[in-house]
């Protein structure tokens, strides 16, 4: 069964049709009416409703959900749905979930990021503004209070501004958010005039789970993920995905529509994928035949040299790594088809914040335990 309402948003960002929601849903919030499409392979897809009581169940009945996975530092040579010249070998994308939403839903060719930087690009999705707007003065990658201040940045975004999340929580969403932040982490420093920034509650977030962040509760583990675990990377797809589908279980025990942020580690650096997670991807470009001849190092381009010293490749941990988040994507995505209403009112877009990492820098490509 396919899943009836899913639209596949090319890895170039979506700012356009952000700028487009946030705005749709602004009207909507001041009696204008407004409505978003979305892609469907059924005859009966919804309308989605974005006016009403928030506490009114038959208008939440009739409300599509919207899911925004958004992947890091992948680029258009990294999903396979794309056919660029990366076709070839260890080079070709395995990305069969990917590939199928995009079949089933809407491949866009043509959009741009507003921001070749992680913090002025994921700014600019969640308030539909350039991240140079005034509002936002998130232009370049933010980090600590005096590196902000030397880049002429904000050390986070302003609560003030509108987003996604704030929007659709003022018309009766819940909404979740999991994975990378990154849009201000700083801490207290009353004798620098430094502000703490704000958690994603700040911003209209019901729930998150997160890192890059400040969490809503430093001392409790579930609100934020622990960078200090080696294995963070190979298991951090599986741990989003896993987060998000606990947030659609509440939604719907609560009748609420749900947004959700499924924000990914994957493919950022470092990366260590588990020998199993090798071995799965080298087992599917074999055909899924098993492991070819020399298990899943043998798929290696590097140079003989290389090969000597380490039993695996930086496009090895690549490829394997976001066949991993495909995987843990395409898990996602099967709980969804596997519930009639889900299938049928569920907008789910995929996306990058910026361009593709260099696969070939150090990405703890040496032995996987």
């Amino acid at each position: 069964m396919s899943v009836n309402n899913i639209a596949a948003a090319a890895v170039s960002t979506w700012q356009l049709c952000c700028r487009c929601l946030v705005a749709c849903l602004v009207l909507a919030n001041a009696g204008t009416p407004a409505a978003l499409g979305h892609t469907s392979t059924s005859s009966s897809a919804v309308t989605p409703n974005y006016k009403g009581s928030s506490s009114s169940s038959s208008s939440n009945k009739s409300r599509v959900n919207i899911v925004h996975i958004l992947a890091d530092d992948w680029g258009v040579g990294d999903v396979g749905a794309y056919h660029t010249l990366l076709h070839n070998g260890i080079d070709r994308p395995a990305t069969p979930n990917l590939d199928r939403m995009a079949r089933e839903g809407t491949l866009f060719t043509d959009f741009h990021t507003l921001g070749a930087e992680c913090s002025p690009s994921r700014a600019s999705w969640v308030t539909g503004r350039s991240p140079s707007d005034p509002a936002v003065r998130i232009h370049l990658v933010i980090g600590d209070h005096a590196n902000n201040v030397f880049k002429g940045c904000a050390d986070f975004l302003n609560t003030s501004t509108p987003t996604v999340m704030s929007v659709l929580a003022e018309e009766g969403y819940s909404v979740g958010h999991f994975g990378k932040w990154h849009l201000g982490d700083t801490t207290a420093n009353a004798s620098a005039g430094v502000l703490a920034a704000p958690s994603p509650k700040a911003y209209g977030v019901e729930r998150s789970r997160c890192y890059v962040c400040n969490p809503d509760n430093a001392s409790d583990p579930s609100t934020s993920y622990d960078l200090g675990d080696e294995w963070f990377p190979s298991n951090s797809s599986r741990m989003i995905v896993d987060d998000g589908l606990a947030h659609v279980a509440r939604a719907r025990a609560a009748g609420k529509p749900f947004y959700l942020n499924l924000w990914f580690h994957i493919s950022h650096a470092p990366m260590l994928p588990t020998q199993a997670q090798l071995d799965a991807y080298a087992t599917y470009m074999n055909g899924g035949a098993g492991l070819p001849k020399g298990g899943a190092a043998s798929l290696c381009n590097n140079i003989p040299v290389d090969r000597s010293a380490y039993s695996t490749c930086a496009s090895l941990v690549y490829r394997a790594s976001q066949f991993e988040a495909d995987a843990q994507i395409g898990r996602f995505l099967a709980a969804l088809r596997a519930d009639e209403d889900l299938d049928r009112r569920t907008l789910v877009v995929f996306s990058t914040d910026n361009g593709p990492e260099d696969p070939h820098i150090y990405m703890n490509s040496k032995v996987s335990k």
